[in-house]
């Protein structure tokens, strides 16, 4: 029996082949027009973006500057903090219950507007007359200004989404409180630009927090629940509380993927540069910087502190049950967070306070708060460069003040008790201030 072998039709390979280029011509051609229709929905929506950013900005700054030299006499705090700007101007020291950013930073803007620190500030309603008084509503209203593209930009960092970036500062810059309390000399749009500027670099560091590239899909994430040697990475045992634990770190990633494929609008992986880049360090020594600098204005910056610092125990608990991480890598995460989050604030805000008390040389109303060894160090003070005696002596004039903080000084005057409360004595009470019936003559007991 022959087997017989058909013959190879030429004229049909080469039909055959020019269909095959044909198609595959044509899902070439219908890939660059996906790619080309990509890119111009992109270069279209960054347009956009940056109309309406630029339109944001347009609107905030015009809202916030219009008729601000109105009015053209001392409103409301600016009395306080408008008498903190003539003593840093002048070098007197005084005394003041909030850090000294915000009121150096008032100071600064007066001295490079012209103000030469004149201006007594005694009470609200008095005129401002000549005295240069709009460079320091214009410096506050600028970083009052400024929170507004903060707010839009962190908005947007979390949800890539212009509209929502758009109606959350909406509240912003129609917002009538925000709008007033820019316009004066006061420590708050100081305080809320620092608030705002901590949130935004916090917000970059924290997208900026994971290393690699995960998938967000469930089969990647359940390969935790069948490669044991994940789990035994620390431990070559795995008891039941290791398993439940596992179990536990699962549940909780994949629900975190699920918030980070909602917020980062990505359809099937997201990725997360490497730690220890130079973006990594950046962002989070800018994010410890602006936290201490939002504690400078006020103590009530505290709060976005609170918030970064319970972001960070979080992060590291996920860090901490991430068993494919080492001890030593955790360690060296926590101590990148101790140095940018913790040590470089603390420097920061010493900073500040070092260049309050630079700048205060003289003496001035806030002096008696202190002790008289401090006073001596001030010039203009009756106690300066004086050397306080190691021993007490007859005859010696002495103040004798609390020692906690905001103590008073013992004070003394020609006013008697009441007579219905026993012998009518001299009235003996503390008293803050200096006076002179604050000092006591000290005689020997007879």
């Amino acid at each position: 029996m022959q087997l017989q072998v058909p013959l190879k039709d030429k004229n049909s390979d080469s039909e055959s082949e020019t269909t095959i280029n044909c198609r595959d011509n044509a899902r070439n051609y219908e890939r660059r027009d996906k790619h080309c229709e990509i890119e111009w929905l992109a270069n279209n929506q960054s347009i956009r973006s940056v109309i309406v950013f630029g339109g944001i900005l347009i609107v905030t700054f015009a809202t916030r500057f219009l008729t601000l030299e109105d009015p053209t006499h001392i409103c409301w705090d600016e009395t306080h903090f408008g008498k903190h700007a003539n003593f840093y101007l002048k070098g007197e020291f005084f005394f003041d219950v909030h850090p000294p950013l915000a009121k150096m930073s008032i100071a600064l803007a007066g001295y490079l507007s012209g103000y030469n620190g004149s201006f007594p500030f005694d009470k609200p309603g008095d005129s401002y007359g000549e005295n240069s008084y709009v460079g320091m509503r214009l410096f506050c209203a600028t970083l009052g200004a400024l929170c507004v593209p903060l707010a839009y930009l962190t908005v947007w960092e979390l949800t890539k989404s212009t509209a929502a970036a758009l109606l959350s500062t909406a509240f912003i810059v129609f917002d009538h409180g925000c709008v007033t309390i820019s316009q004066y000399i006061l420590l708050d749009p100081i305080l809320m630009f620092y608030i705002m500027l901590s949130t935004y670099c916090f917000t970059k560091f924290q997208k900026l927090q994971k290393c690699g590239t995960s998938d967000v899909g469930v089969p990647n994430i359940l390969n935790l629940l069948i490669t044991p040697d994940l789990w035994t990475s620390r431990k070559q045992t795995v008891d039941l509380r290791q398993c439940l634990f596992c179990v536990y770190t699962v549940n909780t990633y994949m629900m975190c993927s699920c918030v980070v494929y909602v917020w980062s609008n990505i359809d099937d992986t997201f990725s997360f540069p490497s730690p220890y880049s130079v973006e990594w360090w950046a962002w989070m020594s800018a994010s410890g910087v602006s936290l201490s600098c939002a504690f400078s204005c006020k103590w009530v910056g505290l709060f976005v502190i609170l918030w970064a610092g319970i972001s960070t125990v979080m992060n590291l608990w996920d860090l901490l049950g991430d068993l494919s991480l080492s001890l030593y890598e955790i360690g060296k995460q926590f101590m990148a967070r101790v140095l940018c989050l913790i040590m470089i604030p603390i420097i920061v805000y010493l900073f500040w306070f070092a260049i309050h008390f630079k700048m205060l040389p003289n003496t001035g109303p806030g002096d008696g708060f202190f002790s008289s060894a401090f006073q001596s160090t001030l010039k203009g003070n009756v106690l300066y460069k004086n050397v306080v005696p190691a021993d007490l002596a007859f005859g010696s004039i002495v103040t004798l003040k609390n020692t906690r903080a905001g103590g008073a000084l013992l004070h003394s005057h020609s006013h008697l008790y009441p007579k219905e409360h026993g012998p009518e004595q001299q009235q003996i009470t503390c008293y803050s201030h200096k006076d002179d019936n604050n000092k006591w003559l000290v005689k020997k007991a007879l």
